[in-house]
This record gives C-alpha cells, structure tokens and sequence, in this order.
C-alpha cells in the first residue's frame, strides 16, 4: 500500500504497538539472523571468526545484545540502564589480546545492526497495513537500533582500549623477559617461549640489525625500522610477520622466520627493497646466518650483532647489507673487537697501501683479488674485466707501494686487506 500526501500518522499508541509486536516476532526470529551475521561476518571479516573461542564469543555476545535490545525497543528497560552482556566485554578484550583491529569489532556490530533492521523492516512491510503507520514504526526502530549501536560501541570500545594497553604492557614486559633468557643462554620450553614471544621458534630464522645511518634521533625512526623489516622479511619468507624489537630509539633487532627448509638472505632483493621506498633510504641493515630452534634463534642474533660491528664501523661505505654469511664478515668482526690493534697492524702491513685514496683502493682491490685467485693473472683478470697486463702492472704497483714483496707477512697482508675492505677509513690512514 502507498503512502498518500494526504493522509497522516496514527497516534503514537498505534506506533508503539506496532514496535511492540515487531519486537515480540523477532524473538523468533533469532536463529535466523544469528545465521545470517555469521555467514557475512565470516565472508568479510574472516579474522574474527579465525578460532573457535572466537566464534562461541561472538554468538554470545550477539544474542545477548539482540535480547536486550529489543527489550529496549518493547520499552521494558531504559538506554541508559542497560547493562550489556558479560560475553561482549569479554569478547572485546580477546579481541584486543588477539590484535584484532577494532574496526573489525564495529563492523561486526554495524552487521548486526543491519541484520536486525533488515527482519523489523521486513516484518513491518509484512504486517502493517497503514502506510503511515508503518512509516513511523520504521523509523523509530531505525532511530533505536543507532541509539542502541552507538551506546554499545562507546563501552566496547572503551573495553577494548583499556585492555589493548595493559595487554601490550603486559605483553611486552613478558616478552623482553623471555627474550633476555634466550639471549642470555637460557632453553626454555617452546610452547612456553614462543607465546611469550609472539614469535614461532621452531622452525629457522635470520637475525637483523637495523638502523638509520643519517637521522638516528628522527621521531619516526623505529616506525620506519619496523616497515623496513616487515619489507624486507618479504624478500625473504611468506611464512610470518617477523619479530621486531628496539633495542634504544636509534636501533631495532628482528628476527624473520624462513620456514622448516631455511632461506638464505637475497643481498640484491634487500638492497633493491631499501633504495626503492624514500622511507628507507638510509635504513642500513646487518644479518645473521639461518638458525634452527631457540639456539638458532639466538646465534643468528650474535652474528647479526657481529656484522653490524662491522657495518657501523665504516657506516661512510654506504652499504645498505652486511650479513655475516659474505666472505670476510666473521673474521674483520673479530679483529674489529680491538680497533686499536686494527689500526695498527693495517699501516704495517700494507704501508702505502694504507692510505685512504681512490688510487690505494684499485690496488688493495686487485691485490686482494689476486689472492682469492691463487695469484693467477688470467683469473683475476676474467674477474675484473680487465687485460693481464694491467693486473700484473697493478699488483707490480701494490708491491712497490707496500715496500716488500707480498711473500713477506704475508698472512698479515691478508687480514689487513680484508680490515680494509670491511672497516674502510675506521683503519686506513687519511691524511690531513
């Protein structure tokens, strides 16, 4: 039937039976709407419903709220002195433990709102024979079903909030706690440490260093670290959000999980992920190598902590990736435990070889070179795309540099060309 200009509304004695008698129907109603707001939230918001506890809290929670509100709309209780159903606070607070947006929250509300609207209006339209009477009733349950929505959602919210920080302060006392006993040597239980951690320790992992190596002190600076880990975790493995830990407001630890079979650390992906976001163009990042296990966990955090010793000390190199897999890492992390001796032995060894220049670099270049290659001329001259005799000129110009023949010390030329390499100007001499 239509609604004509000319005629007008019943008294609201009329509206208010009729709010009545929808609100009595849809009590019968329930198990069809309760089906019906599964099956969308499941469809668009699969996070909620990812458990099982989950799951039998949200029904909970929604026939309860559905319960009490149509009392509301029977008028048998006041807004204001509703108390909501213990299962929605309790069901807020797992939510926030569970790191659930609560967006999400909401739109399971909005869901249900929609839902139960849906039924009202539908049984009006079924029911109401007065156009104007019909109207009205829709839109005082309308107008309830937002009175009633926003009043739930101010202490939902309120819950979740108030739950969402002591679970993190909880969360993190605990976890900086486990992870103190790893790093410290300690083996807890797996199904003890991963929960604690938020973390999956079973399986391998690489440990990381990160850092800003132009704006340490930036107020954005862990914010950028975290999105550069989870970017370059990418790279890397589709097993996990990695573990991401600031060691001071400069500086951050993280781990990325690379599954049972293990993953080894692309340089060149990580490097194209760091040069091709402006956010992290001057992120620099140091690697352990794939640990297995909670004793994984912490070596490959140990090697990270070496490379980044290593990477720190010539931060003006520029490298965006030091893992302590590439060859000559884990021995210039050692002799860079005492720089002082570094510094030393370096001009001895090398002589004018030392000096912090671009001349000097092509020839401890060649020259270390010309070592990896067994001191073949054709091998390092396939290498460097260069002709044999301007290796054999280079390595006659390196000796002459040095001031000896390079069969003297010539362990100690060795190191000193790899501290060159991995420690730059932190070794070399730099005139002026």
């Amino acid at each position: 039937m239509k609604f004509t200009a000319g005629s007008q509304p019943e008294g609201p004695a009329d509206v208010d039976a009729r709010i009545t008698e929808v609100a009595r129907a849809l009590f019968t109603h329930l198990a069809e709407i309760s089906d019906s707001f599964h099956k969308e939230v499941e469809n668009s918001i699969p996070e909620l419903v990812a458990e099982p506890a989950l799951v039998e809290l949200l029904g909970s929670t929604l026939q309860g709220n559905i319960e009490l509100f149509l009392e509301y709309v029977k008028g048998t209780v006041a807004l204001e002195e509703i108390v909501l159903p213990a299962a929605s606070m309790v069901h807020a607070r797992r939510v926030a433990q569970r790191e659930i947006s609560s967006v999400a929250l909401l739109r399971a509300y909005r869901i249900a709102q929609r839902r139960v609207a849906s039924h009202a209006l539908q049984e009006i339209s079924w029911t109401e024979t007065d156009p104007a009477v019909a109207y009205a009733a829709a839109q005082r349950f309308h107008e309830m079903t937002f009175a009633y929505i926003d009043y739930l959602s101010e202490q939902v919210v309120a819950e979740y909030e108030a739950e969402r920080e002591r679970w993190v302060t909880n969360r993190n006392t605990v976890r900086t706690a486990m992870l103190a006993s790893i790093l410290a040597g300690d083996a807890p239980e797996i199904g003890v440490a991963e929960p604690a951690l938020g973390y999956r320790l079973q399986h391998g992992h690489v440990g990381a260093v990160l850092w800003d190596s132009v704006s340490p002190e930036s107020a954005d600076s862990l914010q950028r670290l975290e999105r550069a880990l989870v970017a370059i975790a990418g790279t890397v493995s589709k097993h996990a959000r990695p573990l991401f830990v600031p060691s001071d407001q400069s500086q951050a630890w993280g781990w990325i999980a690379t599954g049972s079979h293990g993953t080894d650390i692309d340089d060149t992906a990580i490097e194209s992920v760091l040069a091709g976001d402006r956010d992290f163009r001057t992120i620099r990042v140091a690697f352990g190598r794939t640990g297995t296990g909670i004793d994984g966990f912490r070596t490959t955090h140990l090697e990270a902590i070496r490379a980044f010793g290593v990477a720190s000390a010539d931060d003006a190199a520029g490298r965006k990736v030091t893992s302590f897999a590439q060859a000559g890492v884990r021995v210039a992390s050692l002799l860079s435990d005492d720089i002082v001796g570094a510094k030393a032995l370096v001009p001895d060894a090398l002589g004018e070889l030392a000096a912090d220049g671009e001349y000097a670099e092509r020839l401890r270049e060649t020259l270390s070179v010309f070592f990896e290659e067994s001191m073949g001329y054709s091998a390092v001259a396939t290498r460097l795309h260069m002709h044999r005799n301007t290796v054999r000129y280079r390595i006659d110009k390196a000796t002459e540099a040095r001031g000896r023949p390079l069969d003297v010390d010539a362990v100690e030329l060795q190191l000193a060309l790899l501290l060159c390499r991995w420690l730059g100007r932190s070794v070399l001499r730099v005139d002026g």
